[in-house]
């Protein structure tokens, strides 16, 4: 078991977590045919983002070169003088931006998992296809979150792209793992046959 101290800082902290769970999970229910591609490529989106965030929270420094917004990073506590707004917002929009990569991760890792996992039993479906529509869906997911990530620090309205980009193949993974879902129970109760016909 790997135990990670509590005086971890928490953004560290919490990567850490997410890297051992994406990283080492290689079967589900007994079936393995999950795709480890995705998962490193998830994995580091994250790993991007928090590199991101912590690299703008840095650089808000004052008149002395000293850090306005150390660890933990409390928003609350934010210097209000005018002249570090610009600073700090930018650095407060860099956190919403990592957690929300975060929460985005965690929600659509597992229907992404359901997919690999049970989409090879579709009809018209090899394995090696399915592979296929993992990777080339996981890789546009990165690359939707690395426009959402960069364009999010800029400016709010340059997350969009991405944003929706990213919505998409979420939405993609949810139904094709629910339609993989519903042709696996059917053929486990034996309602379809192996060759997709159903049972008369």
């Amino acid at each position: 078991m790997c135990v990670l101290s509590s005086k971890v800082p928490d953004p560290v902290r919490h990567t850490s977590i997410t890297f051992v769970a994406f990283l080492c999970h290689d079967t589900f229910v007994g079936r393995e045919k999950t795709d480890p591609n995705n998962r490193v490529m998830m994995a580091c989106g994250i790993a991007n983002a928090m590199s991101t965030m912590l690299a703008v929270r840095y650089k808000c420094k004052d008149d002395n070169a000293k850090l306005l917004l150390p660890n933990p990073y409390e928003p609350w506590n934010a210097p209000t003088d005018p002249k570090y707004k610009e600073a700090t917002d930018k650095a407060y929009r860099s956190f919403k931006m990592f957690e929300n990569v975060k929460e985005w991760n965690f929600m659509s890792m597992p229907i992404m998992w359901v997919f690999a996992i049970f989409g090879g039993d579709l009809p018209y479906m090899t394995q090696g296809k399915m592979d296929g529509i993992i990777l080339v869906s996981g890789v546009t997911y990165a690359v939707a979150t690395h426009m959402f990530s960069s364009g999010y620090v800029q400016l709010p309205e340059k997350r969009l792209t991405g944003f929706y980009l990213r919505r998409r193949v979420c939405e993609f993974w949810l139904v094709g793992s629910l339609i993989s879902l519903v042709w696996f129970s059917l053929g486990y109760v034996g309602i379809i046959k192996k060759d997709g016909w159903m049972q008369v």
